[in-house]
């Protein structure tokens, strides 16, 4: 099968997380923002969405990115007031490949701050589980203690 050429460069590839942005970036009106959102996660045994918008310790983030999670925050936690299914929009700041382990969280919907200096206290905040929690959890049935 012929595949017609990509519409991206190989620089674009980079910098455009999809054909689409690129469009928009190329075609509309440049008083809008566009953004992609990097991660979304559903659980739905507990009826909750996290958004997430992922930048690495030394990425720049344009205001124009943050007034969307903020304004998309404040209207989900007005949302959330009615709703069974509760949504959260976050901003993740961190390296995976960095010792020590650290990841910063900051909740646009709730206006909370977290740190995480362990993967695994990460893992199970993106699962929806409360690491305080599971580490007890986990510390009684085994007899060891997390880190």
């Amino acid at each position: 099968m012929d595949y017609p050429p990509e519409y991206r460069t190989p620089e674009e590839m980079t910098y455009y997380n999809c054909d689409l942005s690129k469009f928009v970036a190329a075609n509309c009106i440049k008083e809008m923002t566009c953004m992609d959102t990097d991660v979304v996660i559903y659980k739905r045994t507990k009826n909750r969405i996290r958004y997430i918008e992922y930048k690495h310790w030394n990425e720049h983030m344009e205001e124009s990115q943050l007034e969307v999670l903020r304004h998309d925050g404040n209207l989900y936690a007005r949302i959330n007031k009615d709703e069974t299914i509760q949504r959260e929009v976050c901003l993740v700041r961190g390296n995976f490949n960095i010792q020590p382990f650290e990841m910063k969280v900051h909740n646009f919907t709730t206006d909370e701050d977290l740190v995480f200096d362990n993967e695994q206290d990460f893992q199970w905040w993106m699962e929806f589980e409360d690491p305080a929690v599971k580490r007890e959890i986990y510390e009684t049935m085994t007899g060891e203690k997390k880190p």
